[in-house]
């Protein structure tokens, strides 16, 4: 299925809310509202300023997402602005 999203927001899916990252950086409590997302589709066009890409792993609020269940996955859009910390994997 192909997914355009409109606006400044970005489609994402949902992860498990691990509070270590793979590179040793203790995140908040499980038991806060901060969850992790991975990018599944970003906005087209010029207006549009984008320091994330497809496949980016980020952290954000949880009641600045709205979720979604498509095919029995569960997903959230966001606004590009509503993303707190993108997670850089190591190479």
């Amino acid at each position: 299925m192909e997914f355009k999203v409109l606006g400044s927001r970005v489609l994402a899916e949902k992860l498990a809310n691990n509070n270590i990252t793979t590179s040793g950086i203790c995140l908040a409590s499980s038991e806060t509202n901060v969850r992790r997302a991975k990018v599944i589709c970003l906005p087209e066009g010029e207006n549009v300023a984008l320091d994330i890409r497809l496949g980016d792993k980020f952290i954000y609020e949880e009641h600045t997402a709205i979720d979604v269940k498509i095919q029995n996955k569960d997903y959230i859009i966001i606004d590009l602005q509503d993303i707190l910390l993108i997670l850089k994997e190591e190479k």
